[in-house]
């Protein structure tokens, strides 16, 4: 369509020529019209004839005259040619990639190169040569063009020597095989002024893409500058360029040809195959009959112009894929068009790809594959995709530091980081050879060091398959991961299980076998009282979906530190932290954390708390990653099995409690304490706890005594008794807004390290206008204030100004609990290889912390 129009549009712009010619005709007073025996002198020469008249492009004829294409340039069509004079061949036969030192050494292959690609196939002024069609005129837009050059116009045989070093090549390294790198049109890339205005590539972007100075109208083929332009010829144009212009390699060719990139390059060949040709191969034979061997089209694995199948026909799982192919020669950007924009490529050399792994943050890359050759494919893709970019129109040294990646991540390239004497413009891009190297968000986040290590596969086929990478590679927010080795793993005791007359331990393992791929889990009995597991003696395997994932999720979400164990000013800090999911973790001794080293550090869940375990940190263990730290861990931090109705309940451990439970488990309609279809848990839950975190405050006896004996709440005895209905009700819903105004919103802990000044809303809402100590607005949450005080306790000012205090010398403060909800109640687990308990799911979970108080909280 493009090549019809432009056509159209030369041949038009001839024909008004010629009328305004022919008009003067009927002014004139010869009697004889002079163009009926010749051709008009305003048409100039053909093509071929002004190039032999010259006398200065004698080289460039002989290659049309030794291609038979005399016929072609002398009479017909309309063609555009970009030619180098006899001066630019004598500078060519010096230095050129082909080796050849004078005419006489050309091939025939590398003459038609020659030929074709300094043609396109219409008639274009330089600047036209900016506009192309696609339905509607774009003007201005179009960097590519495509050349009259044919896939087939030479096809080398490669030694075996010659052929990447990877298994897909190895059948044909003993004999060889012809090979196209390509077998797509091969491009002209012309960089004019309109094309540069219209898409801001302004001189100083020029200089680092090409290592040219360019003024303003420089016309460029590629890197050869035109030196003279739109020599209007009978049938086309000719434009003169300083050299002689030969095909330049595509992206990945160009790359496999440079010595400082040949690591990059051996990189990029584990992910391309030698296809056979089949429609090529018949085509080749009908143009040399003699031919008796096959083609083949070396192919990348790549989800956009490449091939997603191996040799063999088996399908290349996608994180096996490049983005696209970098030596497909036609490439198209997916959101254009192959005029209006190609590729590009950020190529680190050697040097820098070896001060990445042995000197730089590729610390833990190294540690697991010992060199560049061992790394996975899988994690290999993750880097070359971060150096591959999909517009070059988008990837201007100019907007580097715009620059994203295909996950919205920053790329953060520098000018400075550009090699420019090495970049290069090929067929289908733009190659910058850089010092650095850009190390996708996979390698540099809390995630790295488990997607390297071989002692986490577990964890890591669960951050894959449940998305985590996408919240851990995240560089907005710094976190702490206690990533769980696959040791770690290997005991998991089940929650929903611990309050039935079954509680078990869960051995979480990857499953390799091809059918599988996947993590299982194997149950185990698990004694409650001795903490041990009989490993002896497996019950079940357990291979359903929900089951694994509801619990693999709640590890991960235990173990992922929001602001990792820093304080406001970034410095390590003893104290309690939040998980995700609201967990609570103890850092012990992490303010000695230097650069891999220890210094003892520990982390204790609640339960470690209540037990006296911890979980250490083996040697090398802390890897000091760009978003946070990862810590690895060979066990888990245990979270508490006990909730805020059994640490309340519990009369022997704390008795002191008890005045208080006592009206909370009085209610009559459940109104603190629940268990029923949709609130399953260990033993009960709270019923306003909605899947966050909590603290509680817990009066002591006295002061509920004390609550009593001053009119500020009633005794259940006195409620009961009373046969009014309305005055009941009002007497009840005064008790519950006494007891919510114990809960608070946010976890609050003592500790040194963590002092705290706060205003913390509470569950009761304030339901009118009274004026209140902290100016709460109706229908808002009643608050409190939650100051640290100089005895290491904490005070709380209440809304009527009051103060109560918690008072650390008794031991009841920190006490950390875990409410949870099941898909089912535990005691209905009559056997762990029932179906009751394999398709059992963890639903949520809400966390708490308890705290004594002296006095009760009033809000009026």
């Amino acid at each position: 369509m493009e090549n019809q129009f432009e056509k159209l549009c030369y041949r038009l712009s001839l024909l008004l020529i010629g009328l305004v010619v022919l008009s003067s005709l009927f002014v004139s007073c010869k009697d004889d019209y002079p163009y009926d025996n010749e051709e008009p002198e305003w048409l100039g020469k053909s093509i071929y004839d002004y190039l032999v008249s010259n006398g200065d492009y004698t080289n460039f004829v002989k290659i049309i005259d030794d291609l038979d294409y005399k016929e072609v340039l002398a009479r017909t069509g309309s063609k555009t040619l970009f030619v180098a004079n006899d001066e630019a061949f004598q500078r060519f036969y010096k230095n050129n990639r082909w080796g050849v030192s004078n005419y006489n050494q050309l091939s025939t292959a590398q003459k038609t190169l020659i030929l074709n690609f300094s043609m396109i196939n219409n008639a274009y002024l330089i600047e036209t040569l900016s506009n192309y069609y696609d339905g509607t005129l774009q003007e201005g837009s179009a960097l590519r063009r495509v050349t009259a050059v044919s896939a087939l116009d030479t096809i080398p045989k490669l030694s075996g020597n010659q052929l990447p070093a990877t298994k897909y090549w190895d059948s044909h390294r003993e004999k060889g095989l012809y090979l196209m790198k390509d077998n797509s049109d091969w491009p002209l890339v012309h960089l004019l002024q309109k094309v540069l205005d219209f898409n801001g590539i302004s001189n100083s972007d020029f200089k680092v893409m090409t290592g040219i100075d360019r003024e303003n109208g420089d016309a460029h083929i590629f890197s050869d500058k035109v030196i003279k332009r739109d020599i209007a010829c009978k049938n086309g144009y000719v434009n003169v360029l300083e050299n002689v212009l030969t095909p330049p390699s595509n992206m990945a060719q160009y790359i496999r040809t440079q010595p400082q990139l040949s690591e990059f390059s051996k990189l990029l060949d584990r992910f391309c195959a030698p296809y056979y040709d089949a429609s090529n191969t018949l085509k080749y034979k009908k143009i040399h009959p003699d031919f008796a061997d096959s083609l083949f089209t070396m192919k990348y694995f790549a989800s956009f112009g490449g091939t997603s199948q191996y040799p063999s026909g088996a399908t290349i799982p996608t994180d096996y894929l490049l983005p696209f192919d970098p030596g497909w020669n036609s490439y198209t950007y997916q959101y254009g068009s192959l005029q209006s924009d190609m590729a590009a490529m950020f190529a680190p050399t050697n040097k820098a790809l070896d001060a990445y792994f042995n000197e730089g943050s590729g610390r833990a890359l190294k540690e697991r594959y010992g060199s560049w050759d061992n790394v996975p494919n899988d994690i290999l893709q993750l880097l070359l995709t971060r150096h591959m970019r999909e517009s070059l129109v988008n990837s201007l040294p100019g907007i580097f530091y715009k620059m994203v990646d295909s996950k919205g991540s920053e790329i953060k390239a520098s000018a400075s980081d550009i090699v420019d004497s090495l970049n290069y413009i090929g067929l289908n891009g733009l190659v910058y050879v850089t010092n650095k190297i850009y190390p996708p968000d996979d390698y540099v986040s809390v995630y790295g060091p488990v997607l390297f290590s071989k002692k986490t596969t577990v964890i890591n086929w669960a951050i894959k398959k449940y998305l985590y990478h996408l919240y851990l590679n995240s560089m907005v927010n710094s976190y702490a991961f206690l990533a769980p080795t696959d040791e770690a793993l290997t005991c998991y005791i089940d929650p929903v299980t611990y309050g039935s007359s079954h509680p078990a331990a869960i051995k979480f393992w990857y499953d390799a076998s091809p059918s599988s791929q996947s993590v299982k889990a194997t149950i185990f009995s698990y004694n409650k009282a001795t903490g041990e597991v009989d490993y002896n003696d497996p019950i079940t395997t357990v291979t359903d979906e929900d089951f694994i994932k509801s619990r693999l999720v709640r590890i991960l979400d235990q173990s992922i530190i929001v602001s990792d164990f820093k304080n406001s000013s970034g410095s390590y800090t003893d104290g309690y932290y939040v998980s995700k999911d609201g967990n609570i973790i103890k850092a012990n001794n992490v303010s000695g954390i230097g650069n891999n080293v220890t210094y003892n550090c520990t982390f204790q869940g609640g339960n470690d708390i209540k037990t006296g375990a911890s979980v250490s940190i083996p040697d090398s263990g802390i890897y000091h990653q760009k978003n946070g730290t990862t810590f690895m861990v060979n066990k888990l931090c245990q979270t508490p099995f006990q909730s805020v109705y059994s640490i309340l309940s519990d009369s022997a451990d704390y008795p002191s409690f008890y005045k208080f439970f006592k009206i909370c488990n009085e209610f009559p309609n459940s109104n603190v304490f629940v268990r029923k279809s949709n609130n399953y848990g260990i033993d009960y839950d709270i019923k306003f706890f909605n899947t966050f975190r909590y603290t509680v405050y817990v009066p002591t006896n006295e002061a509920i005594d004390q609550a009593y004996k001053d009119g500020t709440i009633v005794t259940w005895d006195y409620i009961n008794s009373i046969t009014n209905q309305t005055v009941k009700d009002s007497l009840i819903n005064k008790m519950e807004r006494f007891v919510r105004y114990h809960f608070q919103d946010n976890s609050v802990f003592i500790h040194e390290g963590q002092p705290i000044d706060q205003l913390y809303q509470t569950a009761t809402i304030k339901n009118d206008t009274k004026d209140t100590y902290f100016n709460t607005y109706q229908n808002k949450f009643y608050r409190i204030r939650v100051k640290s005080n100089t005895s290491g306790g904490l005070d709380l000012t209440t809304e009527t100004g009051e103060t109560a205090h918690i008072d650390t010398s008794k031991g009841l403060y920190n006490i950390l609990t875990r409410d949870y909800i099941f898909s089912l109640d535990p005691t209905s687990i009559s056997s762990l290889t029932s179906s009751t308990y394999t398709q059992s799911q963890i639903t949520t979970s809400s966390t708490a912390v308890i705290h004594q108080i002296d006095k009760v909280l009033k809000f009026e």
